[in-house]
């Protein structure tokens, strides 16, 4: 076979492949062709009836001759290979002056470092309560947010506001999300996010659809510059994604940070790899004319987290891999705080302690009410308004830890577990305080400082492809004040803690990233008065 016949056949499996048109491939071809008669002596084309015709790209190959060699037919080439192909054919024909050089980038430098990355997640959602459930849940965080205190004196009449603990539901949501990061320089990146959702909480990305076709919120749920002078050290400021090795026991796997954080990470050995994690995060800020309606302003009283966590990185084998982490997380001034004596028979008073109630609930933290109110005799009926507070510090220990076994590569084991307590933890300190809720039935104090989780994954560990899948099953067990609630998972028990069940689901995919999720989440009370929950949520979700 001669050199013509051998570039004539590599052109034509470039068409066939698709990485040229065939108008390209006659392009090439007579180049190639002019190229050959510089070298030669030119062959004159047969004429008449029974002449061959010259051959034309994106029509067969031409016959080739009794006693030639046969030609060699790909009916499959990798994507990778055909990539490598085309780039390195590319190269040869630019060098050759085949091809003119590709055309500079239009873009400005300073757009050049952009990457851009988004998800979308429509959710149908069925929410069953249990036929025995108490429909007597007060809703602490609607009092915590509310500009005004509660009536708890025999003068009110009404209820307080109360948690749907009773009735079924059935919710329709999209969660859909856009960021970006640009490179600004060769150790700092820029993030930033915005996300549906709304303002009143930090574990609220879901937009309930249903709204008489009113526009969605959107809101940025990531913001931080990283600078990551060292392979091994990076540094972020502003709020990011959880920078924490854990499940989603403690933290929701969609809760963000706000403050600064450090991380830590490289090679001690080829199987072994440190790693330590430290940060301040400031939860709850005093407002800056606290009280708004008094002349006379008070201190602030802020809140703040600080966390370290150290693990250890362990891979034996090229398919094993073992993770340990160990961390302490200590939240400043979480608690509520008992104010000094207050005169607070009218609503527009003010006690010096009101800015120590929380900022956002869910549900399962112990509360009591705030306020050391004092009545004024003379008023034979007074109102007595009342802000309720966290009855509890939080210090907790948290060990988490994950065994991955890629037994079946790609088809993974992966075993993950996790164990907090809340140190700071104490029973009959809190009795002292006259909680208001996790009361038994004789009106004592029943809540505890433990909570743990563990789960079985079988599948891929990441859903990316059609047919990818994975199943899992999981236990939680949080009692009411292991953790603080606010940040907890919101879809198990509807959210905080106080809860224990289990959590099964499983994923496919059904198009390159795109893929659907099945899962069932039933929880109980762990103590107090009976409420249970079952969810069933089902989900296509896409991302770019």
């Amino acid at each position: 076979m001669t050199t013509n016949d051998v570039t004539l056949n590599l052109i034509h499996l470039l068409v066939q492949q698709k990485i040229i048109t065939a108008k390209q491939a006659d392009a090439l071809f007579q180049q190639a062709q002019q190229q050959a008669g510089a070298a030669a002596a030119p062959v004159a084309a047969p004429v008449g009836p029974g002449a061959a015709s010259p051959p034309t790209i994106g029509s067969a190959p031409p016959p080739v001759p009794p006693g030639a060699p046969p030609t060699v037919r790909v009916t499959y080439v990798p994507e990778a290979v055909k990539q490598e192909i085309k780039e390195e054919t590319k190269k040869e024909l630019i060098a050759e002056g085949s091809l003119p050089p590709p055309p500079a980038s239009v873009l400005p430098e300073w757009l050049r470092g952009f990457k851009f990355d988004g998800d979308f997640r429509f959710r149908y959602e069925r929410v069953l309560y249990d036929g025995s459930n108490s429909n007597l849940f007060i809703n602490y965080n609607a009092l915590a947010q509310s500009s005004t205190p509660f009536d708890i004196s025999s003068n009110q009449l009404s209820f307080p506001p109360l948690l749907d603990t009773t009735e079924d539901r059935t919710l329709v949501r999209v969660r859909a999300r856009f960021g970006f990061t640009d490179a600004l320089s060769n150790d700092v990146t820029l993030g930033m996010r915005l996300s549906t959702g709304s303002n009143g909480g930090p574990v609220s990305p879901n937009q309930t659809l249903g709204t008489s076709f009113s526009e969605w919120g959107v809101f940025f749920d990531r913001a931080y510059l990283d600078y990551h002078p060292l392979a091994w050290a990076q540094f972020r400021a502003g709020r990011f994604a959880n920078p924490w090795f854990q499940t989603d026991l403690m933290w929701y796997s969609d809760l963000n940070f706000d403050g600064a954080a450090v991380e830590l990470a490289g090679e001690a050995t080829p199987t072994l790899r440190p790693f330590l994690t430290a940060g301040a995060f400031p939860v709850q800020n005093t407002a800056f004319d606290f009280p708004t309606f008094d002349d006379q302003k008070q201190a602030s009283h802020d809140k703040w987290l600080y966390g370290a966590q150290v693990g250890l990185s362990w891979l034996p084998e090229k398919q094993f891999l073992v993770k340990l982490g160990a961390a302490y997380f200590d939240y400043v001034n979480l608690e509520g705080k008992a104010s000094s004596p207050c005169l607070a028979y009218l609503v527009s008073i003010a006690c010096d302690t009101d800015d120590t109630r929380p900022g956002f609930l869910q549900q399962g933290n112990t509360v009591y009410g705030i306020r050391n109110i004092v009545l004024p005799p003379s008023i034979t009926t007074p109102s007595a308004f009342q802000y309720f507070g966290l009855a509890t510090p939080f210090r907790d220990i948290d060990v988490s830890g994950r065994i991955d076994w890629a037994m079946w590569n790609p088809v993974h084991l992966i075993l993950d577990g996790e164990f907090a307590m809340n140190l700071a933890f104490n029973k009959s300190a809190i009795s002292s305080k006259n909680p208001v809720n996790n009361l038994d039935a004789n009106g004592n104090f029943d809540g505890g400082n433990i909570a743990y989780m563990t789960k079985l994954t079988v599948g891929h560990p990441e859903i990316k492809h059609l047919g990818d899948w994975n199943v899992s099953g999981a236990y939680k067990y949080l009692e009411s004040d292991s953790l603080v609630d606010a940040f907890t998972d919101p879809d198990f028990h509807f959210g905080g803690t106080n809860a224990k069940g289990y959590i099964i689901g499983t994923n496919l995919g059904i198009a390159r990233d795109v893929w659907v999720t099945a899962r069932y989440l039933s929880a109980t009370e762990v103590s107090g008065p009976p409420y249970g929950v079952d969810v069933i949520q089902l989900d296509l979700n896409a991302r770019f």
